[in-house]
């Protein structure tokens, strides 16, 4: 898992994480970091804030699985062995 600052270009955690069956990208993001989120219900948990770093109006975290930006909240996303998970901190819109 690598957790990245894309504002100020910086790895904040680059790390593999051991999971077991069943576990999400937000378990393993737990696992490694200090993690705070909303909760929406019928959607699930959105991460706010890695390490005390928080979103803002002009900043927030978005995750990708093997490249692909994730659509659904991370306590939603069942990890597989093998893949690549990456938190991007960005101001850029990815649609």
């Amino acid at each position: 898992m690598v957790v990245r600052n894309e504002i100020e270009n910086v790895v904040l955690i680059n790390t593999s994480v051991e999971f077991s069956a069943g576990e999400t990208v937000f378990d393993a993001l737990n696992k490694v970091a200090r993690v705070e989120y909303s909760f929406y219900p019928g959607l699930g948990k959105f991460v706010t804030s890695i390490d005390n770093l928080g979103q803002t109006q002009t900043a927030w975290w978005l995750y990708y699985v093997n490249g692909t930006l994730a659509s659904i909240a991370a306590d939603r996303y069942g990890l597989m062995d093998g893949d690549n998970v990456l938190w991007k901190y960005t101001s850029e819109m990815p649609f």
